[in-house]
């Protein structure tokens, strides 16, 4: 798939923000666009959706970190200075960077959960895709998605899988299949949530084929990719 047909989100145009939600209008790259929208609810849960692309996409949004239906919204503060947004909420803030894009959420002064952008080999080529959207003839193939990894972070999840309990160094495919066997990662229990041990949890809410790179593709990085 032809990197020049990427577009990482890089800046917000626009945003509007009521009493627990936000909305973001985007740039992605120099012509593509995308919005976002945080939803905020009790607990430190976030509901976070990504539309790719100024058409109809189908199926292709990335939500993640929580699915919303059965949880009680709350209140946000929102501060701005300078280049970020300051959102408070529970006991925790998460902090947008608008210019250029950013995103990460914070508790008790740790960071815990951080976007990263700028996973690249020296040439500038991406090793692990931020987020943003392959796209051919206004159609959106595949999304991406990459958060921060630390080198003595565990990750746990994804369901039923005939490998080691913890994830980090792994591959994971998430599409149903009966493997007919229990040597292989392939499985038909597979769930698209896994938590980690710096204290946040992740469910991608979406029924398209993913694959999560858990730092397997780069140690610096988790790496979600949603096909259409």
């Amino acid at each position: 798939m032809s990197t020049d047909r990427f577009f990482p989100i890089t800046k917000v145009i626009s945003y509007y923000a009521d009493k627990n939600e936000i909305l973001f209008n985007c740039q992605a790259k120099i012509l593509g666009s995308g919005t976002i929208k945080l939803s905020f609810f009790k607990d430190g849960f976030i509901h976070y959706c990504f539309k790719a692309g100024p058409y109809s996409i189908g199926n292709t949004e990335l939500n993640g970190l929580v699915y919303q239906e059965t949880l009680e919204k709350e209140t946000i503060e929102v501060e701005k200075y300078e280049n970020m947004l300051n959102i408070r909420f529970s006991d925790y803030q998460v902090k947008i960077g608008l210019d250029p894009w950013s995103f990460s959420v914070i508790k008790e002064g740790k960071i815990i959960i951080q976007e990263l952008p700028d996973d690249t080999e020296i040439g500038g080529k991406y090793i692990t895709y931020p987020l943003g959207y392959f796209d051919e003839n206004q159609a959106v193939l595949k999304c991406t998605y990459a958060l921060e990894y630390h080198v003595q972070e565990c990750v746990y999840g994804f369901g039923e899988k005939f490998d080691s309990l913890e994830k980090s160094g792994q591959t994971i495919r998430i599409w149903n299949q009966d493997a007919r066997t229990v040597c292989t990662e392939k499985a038909y229990k597979n769930v698209p949530f896994f938590m980690s041990t710096r204290g946040y949890g992740f469910l991608l809410a979406n029924s398209q084929p993913s694959i999560f790179h858990i730092a397997s593709k780069s140690t610096r990085s988790i790496g979600v990719e949603i096909e259409n």
